[in-house]
């Protein structure tokens, strides 16, 4: 009564784990940290941390277009399906990525001045049946998350280079305005009759 059924289930399942294709996941790690202006200096008008830049970029990445694009580039395909639509290959490719926190995660780095600023480490991984082709697919994917956060930089730094520019220009004109009043208040004391009085 143990034995056959034993032997049953070990022979099924050795025939399944021969059969059945091996995965092979990719996997790279990115560090992103937040802004290093000191907020006590300026506010920026776009402002996120590194587990939201995480999201944004995840979002803008993982589109359709993305998508259809790298499984055209490596010849990706859901399981043995020779031919797939392009709704079936990117929820494929949606469910083989990878993009989560990391175990390391680094709260008190410091910058050049020495504050302390936040910081994530993330992995990103995609897993398939073939291990060269998980490998180019995150790698591809890094690269276009590092390109999105540059992106997501630079914008942030035009936005805040152009908030520092206006509020330059608003304590020049106040200066000017400061300087006038001080001009004007020295002419007017400088002007003013003084009295004499008669003795009687």
């Amino acid at each position: 009564y143990f034995a056959i059924p034993f032997l049953l289930v070990l022979a099924i399942g050795t025939v399944v784990t021969i059969a059945w294709p091996a995965k092979y996941l990719a996997e790279g790690k990115i560090l992103i940290s937040s802004q290093e202006i000191p907020t006590e200096l300026v506010r920026p008008t776009v402002s996120t941390v590194a587990n939201d830049r995480i999201q944004l970029i995840e979002q803008r990445i993982m589109t359709r277009d993305n998508l259809l694009e790298i499984a055209k580039k490596y010849k990706i395909t859901p399981g043995w399906q020779e031919r797939a639509s392009g709704t079936e290959i990117i929820d494929f490719i949606r469910a083989r990525t990878v993009i989560e926190p990391s175990e390391l995660k680094l709260n008190k780095m410091m910058n050049q001045q020495g504050r302390p600023k936040n910081a994530i480490a993330f992995s990103v991984g995609f897993e398939y049946e073939k291990p060269q082709i998980a490998t180019l697919v995150a790698n591809e994917l890094v690269t276009m998350i590092l390109k999105e956060d540059v992106r997501l930089r630079t914008n942030d730094a035009t936005e805040t280079t152009r908030f520092l520019g206006q509020e330059v220009k608003r304590l020049e004109t106040q200066l000017n305005v400061n300087d006038r009043q001080i001009t004007e208040l020295k002419r007017l004391s400088n002007t003013a009759p003084t009295g004499t009085g008669d003795a009687t």
